[in-house]
């Protein structure tokens, strides 16, 4: 079964951040971090919080070229009286008296000439600027060379007319700390550091500053029909039958502007040998290895079972419901090579619209978490909540649109703002075939279309429609929302999409070996099932006090879910455990579960699915992995049903 792309998404994210808490407890952190000058700061995440160590400015400063005197000078001087000028302070240069000159101390007006930027001098608290005075040497008038006459010694005097100047107090002064004050943070943990920031970083002396180490991710394409650069320079090939590889550049570019370091893996032919040959090259130099073609169905489609079966990969989800990109295949690796390191496998179909669209769907929130980093308070589901996904905007349709009747789908468009609506105006990029390039050329959003229905197969222009943006121009402009105010992530989702029933069942939770956390299974039980109350919690290792829980807290309580993340023989005895204890089986839901978990998870497939009642209470028990798809199969009315069964009560069908 296929399942739905916000639902894809989350399991990749809530992968990917298991892993990442898993290191951070091994201090090993994934995203460990390196020390970067700011030529080459741009773009890259912070990997601490960064305090200004100075206040800008550090002094009272001029503002204007002029002379500073004292306010109080000011009010006291009737028009016309003479300011001596004493000295001058330039920018650069500590504030200095006139060498040239004595300093009359009967004369409480004195001014000193000051630069724009140039410290205040001390005593001083207000700045004229020095087209508003005049500025007398000896017989001479003119505001022309003073800093020159100032510095040869030749010191004169300023007068003020009052009656065209009016001056405030501390006027025409940049205060220490106005701009910036000593502490303030000019970098967060996990943001994103852009121009301005480096700007501010050296302004306050910083030039180096701690980044999350970029990821690295392989990209390889695979299949015996694509033609390489190294082909063409070699002449090792023929044009017959034979195609241009398109993918690997486009993803690698994609990749990139995401932000990663991108390894090239190069090709791998149509064989188990080339592929687990290039496959563990990758692994074992990348965090992420995306690869494209070979996911389909075909006999040559060889990736999973070479991920799977050679490199011990366990597949978390492997058909999406979406056009284009069905065949999309998200593994996982535990646990490989000597730091035992978790890996990530994004296969990607061969067509390239489904190769570059699924990237942006999928690769860059992913690196997105990353980037943002984990803290070990945060749980699993609030590290995916805060990812940042795509930017999301409202538009209007400037075409008809053909619905498709098995899938919704990501249509590629270009935007332009219609100043009239005040809205963004999508107009169709042509042909939407996976093969036809051309659909992405230009486009600068994907408007999400639901699948037809007898109603409506037709989305018509002028209707609005939610689209996601895939160009930096506009993500410039529109801010990622993050996962969980993702209009998008709700919108087709099977763990938020829900019937509401009147009666919420009261659900009971048995953990054992679990990675979640008992918060985490129970925030994922609620977003999965229709409304439920979890009355209690908790986590059991030993066969007895599971017994005793299944004897006593099935009473006054609709379901009971036993989770579990055991090996197989483990896994088996547990199975027949709780099979021991039923008074009676329901195999009919526990195919159901278990082939829901198996969508989600393949290895699940071969775990036990246990359900049936003890004391009118339906008992659940299923692998942690897999959970997801197990509790989606019997959501809702189903789980209502089998619940009012279990306890003889009559329900009527709606």
């Amino acid at each position: 079964p296929m399942i739905p792309v916000p639902d894809a998404m989350r399991i990749a994210l809530r992968e990917v951040a298991s892993s990442l808490l898993r290191e951070i407890d091994h201090d090993e952190p994934k995203t460990f971090t390196e020390t970067v000058s700011l030529e080459h700061a741009l773009h890259r995440s912070s990997a601490e919080i960064i305090q200004a160590p100075i206040s800008i400015p550090v002094v009272d400063t001029s503002i204007m070229d002029g002379f500073c005197i004292r306010y109080a000078d000011y009010l006291s001087a009737q028009s016309g009286d003479e300011f001596k000028v004493i000295g001058y302070s330039v920018a650069g240069d500590a504030s200095m008296r006139n060498e040239g000159e004595a300093h009359d101390a009967s004369n409480s007006f004195e001014a000193m000439y000051v630069t724009t930027g140039a410290v205040l001098p001390a005593g001083f608290d207000s700045v004229i600027p020095i087209e508003k005075v005049t500025f007398k040497e000896g017989s001479r008038e003119s505001n022309n060379d003073v800093l020159e006459s100032i510095r040869n010694g030749h010191a004169g005097c300023i007068s003020i007319d009052k009656g065209k100047v009016a001056l405030a107090e501390k006027q025409w002064v940049r205060k220490a700390g106005s701009d910036l004050k000593a502490g303030a943070v000019l970098l967060h943990e996990g943001q994103t550091i852009c121009s301005a920031q480096i700007a501010l970083l050296a302004q306050t002396g910083i030039f180096s500053v701690l980044v999350r180490r970029k990821t690295i991710v392989g990209v390889l394409s695979t299949g015996d029909e694509l033609i390489g650069e190294r082909n063409i320079q070699s002449g090792t090939w023929n044009k017959v039958g034979k195609i241009y590889d398109a993918n690997r550049p486009a993803i690698m570019s994609l990749v990139q502007n995401f932000g990663a370091l991108v390894v090239d893996l190069g090709q791998a032919s149509d064989t188990i040998e080339s592929l687990e040959e290039k496959l563990s090259v990758g692994l074992s130099s990348c965090d992420i290895v995306v690869t494209s073609g070979g996911v389909s169905m075909g006999e040559l489609d060889l990736i999973e079972n070479v991920l799977v079966q050679k490199l011990h990969a366990t597949v978390k989800f492997g058909r999406i419901h979406m056009k284009p990109g069905k065949p999309t295949t998200f593994l996982t690796i535990e646990n490989f090579g000597s730091k035992n390191l978790t890996k990530f496998v994004l296969s990607l179909p061969g067509n390239p619209v489904s190769a570059m669209v699924c990237s942006h769907l999928f690769i860059y929130p992913i690196l997105n978490l990353i980037n943002r980093g984990v803290k070990r308070h945060e749980t699993v589901n609030e590290i995916v909540d805060g990812t940042p996904v795509h930017p999301e905007i409202d538009v209007v349709l400037n075409d008809d649109l053909k619905l498709d009747r098995e899938r919704p789908e990501y249509h590629r468009v270009k935007l332009k703002w219609d100043v009239g609506r005040s809205i963004f105006v999508a107009t169709s990029t042509g042909m939407q075939r996976s093969s036809c390039l051309m659909s992405m050329n230009g486009a600068t959003a994907l408007v999400c279309l639901p699948r037809a229905t007898d109603d409506k197969n037709i989305c018509k222009a002028g209707e609005k429609h939610l689209a996601l943006l895939i160009s930096n121009s506009f993500k410039d402009i529109v801010e990622p929302q993050i996962v969980k105010h993702s209009r998008h992530m709700l919108r087709h989702s099977i763990l938020t999409k829900r019937k509401k029933i009147k009666v919420p069942l009261k659900i009971g939770l048995v953990l054992r070996k679990t990675v979640g956390s008992p918060e985490e299974h129970i925030e994922r039980v609620q977003s999965i099932l229709d409304t439920v109350e979890i009355v209690f919690v908790d986590s059991v290792l030993h066969q007895e006090r599971l017994s005793q829980i299944l004897l006593e807290k099935t009473k006054g309580i609709d379901v009971l879910i036993i989770i579990s993340n055991e090996g197989f023989r483990d896994s088996n005895k547990l199975a027949a455990f709780i099979d021991s204890c039923l008074h009676k089986r329901s195999d009919a839901l526990a195919l159901q579960m278990r082939q829901g978990a198996a969508s989600e998870c393949g290895l699940a497939a071969l775990f036990e699915v246990i359900v049936g009642t003890i004391n009118q209470t339906l008992v659940c028990s299923v692998p942690e992995e897999g959970l997801v798809g197990a509790l989606g199969k019997i959501r809702g009315r189903v789980m209502f049903h089998a619940v009012m069964i279990t306890q003889g009560k009559p329900y009527r069908h709606k």
